[in-house]
């Protein structure tokens, strides 16, 4: 996914850079204006700690925007798999609920600038499958 988003983005300032979110990041205090996390939170049971390293990292309102599949769809047993030569393998996953997110977005001193919910086909009858949050820090 990197190599695909460094093919989409090829801007000067911006910089994609893989490590894991559970573990200290190894970036100066103050450094980013944005940070974005797409469909990988649900794979850290600590949520309240990578909201935490990423306003260390962020300026003063700076943006941290997270995107992931929407609880609701959890709920169900929707999960991350992937099809490979040898079967269906299926990632460890935690059920972040919404309160979660806004429970560790209040312990690191961000407020919500954004919310949405996103349906296949823009069918608002039936379970969104993604949720998007752009939080702002106070600091």
């Amino acid at each position: 996914m990197l190599a695909k988003a460094r093919e989409k983005i090829t801007a000067n300032n911006v910089e994609f850079r893989e490590f894991d979110l559970r573990e200290h990041w190894e970036f100066p205090e103050n450094q980013f204006d944005l940070i974005t996390c797409s469909l990988a939170l649900e794979h850290i049971e600590n949520i309240d700690y990578v909201f935490g390293e990423a306003n260390r990292v962020l300026r003063t309102g700076g943006l941290f925007y997270v995107g992931e599949l929407h609880p609701f769809k959890q709920y169900q047993a929707s999960k991350a798999r992937f099809e490979t030569d040898s079967g269906v393998f299926e990632l460890e996953c935690f059920v972040n609920h919404v309160s979660d997110f806004f429970a560790a977005a209040k312990n690191n001193n961000y407020e919500l600038v954004d919310l949405k919910e996103w349906f296949d086909e823009a069918d608002k009858t039936t379970l969104p499958r993604l949720l998007s949050m752009i939080f702002k820090t106070k600091k």
